[in-house]
Order: structure tokens, then C-alpha cells, then sequence
């Protein structure tokens, strides 16, 4: 029978299914990540907004692995469900359906003061405006403390120099935001978001108001970090160079993963991703130059897959 119902409720419908499958299994979720060494594991994961009077699908049943210690690069048009992917992973929000796993932690099941906890203790942010991520009054050091001072941590001051100093900017920590140049501000931001010591740093365009020598410098420094400290970090960017910083590149598009880039030596290589369920979305470049619309045939010819 036709499945009727309208698509937001057949996608937590899906994602429902899976979180089930999954929950049977008592602790595999737990197993898994560890035999595989991953940081992040979303299984049809949905995102619903309300607004107004209606309900708006951000996420509709996406699938993402990330390993212990990658930086993944995520990019797709505005609207595609790469910020909401952040604030779900980050805990800022509590998932509707389909299943979320950070570092052992399954948010989609925790209760709010346990995901509050883990946003706190286990996820750096840095996001794009410098207003977000540094307050005006405060010097770098002292914006870099106050995370510390906030989680009650001794050596607030000594662990800022330190972190001040691993961005190049020892010699500019009492200096205000203001007075410093959006190269300066976006390395203290990642101070700042390295302070705790988190398991995953989270950056929606990092780089989004810097010009293209210094988002270089800056992603360079990021991969640093994240080969220095083991530090997991997903990336949001519309940096068109963004392949060459980072281990690989996601697409989303309609709220799915529907490709991957990936550098190898010189050459870049473009997957597409198959989700859990055996979907996968063709570029759309390449949906125009065929004019694929409406119903395709599909067969397996060897170990290749034509349509």
C-alpha cells in the first residue's frame, strides 16, 4: 500500500524505523563507533522546524560518519541543512528523529541537561561574525579564560597564554578585539574554542569574512591543531578551495549527504554517497547534460552500477 501520510511524518516515520534496528542491539551502537573509530554517526536523521503555522523538513534522513581525529569539510546551498547539521551534532539542538551518536553519546536519547553537559564539556564552536565567537570588552586572553572560568577549571590564565601563543598571537593577549585584524580574531576564536579541550570543534564559515590569503593561513593552522591535538572538526565553508584544507568534502543537499570529494595526490575524486535505505543523489550538473527526468533504468554490469 501507498505510504499516504505527508513527507515529514514518512521521514520520522523512516528514521523511527532505524533508531528501533539500532536499539535491539543493546550497547552495538557503542561497539560500532569504537571498531570503527568514529567521532560522529548519524543514521536517518530528521530535523523538523516549526514555523508559523506549519512545520519546515531541514533534515530529511541523513546518514554521516565521521572518524576520530578528521576534518570533514561540509558544504551545499543556503537552506540544505548544513547549519542545522551543526547545531544537531553540537547539542544545541535536540534531534526529532533517527539516530545521533558524538563520542559515545547518543543525543537523541539523553535527557537535556545530559546533552547541555556534553555541549559544554565536549564541542568548541567557532562561527562566522567575530560578535559570535569573542566578546568587545574583553582582551583575548580574558576572552579565552572565560570558558575555563565558566567549567570552573584551575589554570584559566596559564591555559589562555598557552592557547594564545598556539596561534601565533602570544604577543597580542591583552589586546581587545577590536584592535586586532579578522585574521586575529578568527585565531583567537579557535583559542576560544579550544580552551576546554573538546572532543569535536564545530566552525560554520570560519573564514567567511576573511579574504582568501587568510582563510588559507587560518584553515592551515586548523589542520594543524586537528594533527597536534586529535581533535575532530567538521567545517562548514563555501570556500572554494575548501578540498585542499581538509581530509575530505560532504555535500548536502535537501537535507541529505548526497556526495563526497576527496584529494587524492593532485586529483580530486567525487563519490556519491548511497544512504542507508539504497538512495543516492546524482549531481545536478549532470542531471541537466542528460536530461534525466522522471523514471531510469538500472542494471549491474560487473562490479558497476549503470543507469
Amino acid at each position: 500500500m501507498d505510504d499516504t501520510r505527508p513527507p515529514i511524518d514518512r521521514a520520522i516515520g523512516r528514521a523511527s524505523d532505524v533508531a528501533t534496528d539500532v536499539a535491539t542491539d543493546g550497547a552495538a551502537v557503542g561497539a560500532q563507533v569504537a571498531a570503527e573509530e568514529l567521532m560522529i554517526r548519524c543514521r536517518s536523521l530528521v530535523q523538523v522546524y516549526r514555523v508559523g503555522g506549519g512545520d519546515v523538513l531541514a533534515l530529511q534522513g541523513l546518514d554521516l560518519d565521521v572518524r576520530r581525529g578528521e576534518m570533514l569539510g561540509v558544504v551545499g546551498a543556503s537552506g540544505s541543512g548544513k547549519s542545522t547539521l551543526l547545531s544537531v551534532v553540537g547539542g544545541l539542538l535536540a534531534p526529532t528523529a533517527g539516530e545521533v551518536v558524538v563520542d559515545g553519546i547518543d543525543l537523541v536519547r539523553c535527557s537535556r541537561r545530559r546533552r547541555e553537559r556534553y555541549r559544554r564539556e565536549r564541542v568548541g564552536f567557532v562561527w562566522q561574525h567575530s560578535a559570535q565567537n569573542l566578546l568587545a570588552d574583553l582582551t583575548a586572553r580574558e576572552n579565552v579564560e572565560r570558558p575555563l572560568v565558566v567549567a570552573g577549571r584551575p589554570g584559566a590564565r596559564r591555559r589562555a597564554e598557552e592557547l594564545l601563543e598556539r596561534v601565533g598571537l602570544g604577543d597580542r593577549a591583552s589586546h581587545r578585539p577590536t584592535t586586532l585584524s579578522g585574521g586575529e580574531q578568527a585565531r583567537v576564536a579557535l583559542a576560544v574554542a579550544l580552551a576546554t579541550e573538546p572532543a569535536v570543534l564545530l566552525a560554520d564559515e570560519p573564514t567567511g569574512e576573511l579574504d582568501r590569503a587568510t582563510s588559507a593561513d587560518v584553515f592551515e593552522l586548523m589542520r594543524d591543531i586537528s594533527a597536534t591535538t586529535g581533535v575532530t572538526q567538521v567545517v562548514v565553508s563555501h570556500d572554494p578551495d575548501l578540498v585542499d584544507h581538509v581530509d575530505r568534502v560532504v555535500g548536502i543537499r535537501d537535507g541529505r549527504t548526497s556526495t563526497e570529494l576527496r584529494r587524492i595526490d593532485d586529483d580530486v575524486e567525487h563519490v556519491l554517497v548511497v544512504d542507508e535505505v539504497g538512495r543516492v543523489q546524482l549531481p545536478l550538473d549532470a542531471v541537466d547534460a542528460l536530461d534525466v527526468r522522471g523514471g531510469v533504468t538500472v542494471r549491474v554490469e560487473g562490479g558497476s552500477i549503470v543507469l
